[in-house]
């Protein structure tokens, strides 16, 4: 038998030998999956972006292949907060417990500028991008959603990437004329009005009627609009 040959049959035998040794232990990789995916499914469906990250598992640490379902749970009283520690538990067999600590990342939609803009200005889409912050990160009343500023006024200064926030908008502007909506389960009627003060979204603000002249309360419900409801 040459040289040659020798090589090979050590080659081969050694692989595999080596593949049937990784094939009785779990996947690191497998199992932080599972400890992610655990987390992930822990939160509702909104529109908060997370960062789920496992922390690696030691690469001395070995774990039987499990030949059960291995369950996930959170153990103790802990809260779902930056950092949380997961317990995937093995029945099987050969049966284990492993605990691995997770980081989750909030991430928030925001609406920030994506030019520098003056106070005063009148918002629409080319003054504006969707991001994601850390939710930590996000301070004040952020607006989350473009759709519901397009058309509203600056109170202030905004720099560029900076967030835009509910605070720094007239949505509804002292002076300008607005769209009163009345309604009920029954009808449903529009007049114009004058608005006697600013406000955001959700606030009340005083309207006069400018036909009537009559002075009503109204919420902000739209740039522009305010609602009655009776």
């Amino acid at each position: 038998m040459n040289r040659l040959t020798k090589t090979l049959i050590f080659f081969i035998v050694t692989s595999s030998q080596f593949v049937h040794a990784n094939e009785q232990w779990e996947s690191h990789q497998r199992l932080q999956n599972l400890a992610e995916t655990f987390i992930a499914a822990q939160f509702p469906d909104d529109n908060i972006k997370r960062d789920i990250t496992a922390n690696k598992i030691d690469a001395r640490s070995r774990y039987t292949l499990c030949d059960s379902d291995i369950e996930a749970a959170i153990p103790g009283k802990q809260r779902l907060s930056r950092n949380v520690t997961v317990q995937l538990h093995c029945k099987g067999s050969s049966p284990w417990r492993l605990y691995l600590p997770v980081k989750i990342k909030e991430m928030r939609q925001v609406v920030v500028a994506k030019i520098g803009l003056a106070k005063g200005t009148v918002l629409n889409r080319q003054h504006l991008k969707i991001v994601y912050q850390e939710n930590m990160l996000t301070r004040g009343s952020v607006v989350s959603e473009m759709e519901s500023v397009i058309g509203a006024k600056l109170k202030r200064q905004v720099r560029v990437n900076s967030p835009i926030l509910e605070q720094q908008l007239c949505v509804v502007c002292k002076g300008e004329t607005v769209t009163i909506v009345v309604k009920s389960d029954v009808f449903h009627i529009r007049a114009d009005g004058i608005a006697l003060s600013d406000a955001s979204l959700g606030e009340r603000v005083r309207i006069k009627n400018s036909r009537s002249g009559n002075t009503l309360e109204a919420q902000v419900s739209a740039v522009g609009v305010v609602t009655v409801a009776i």
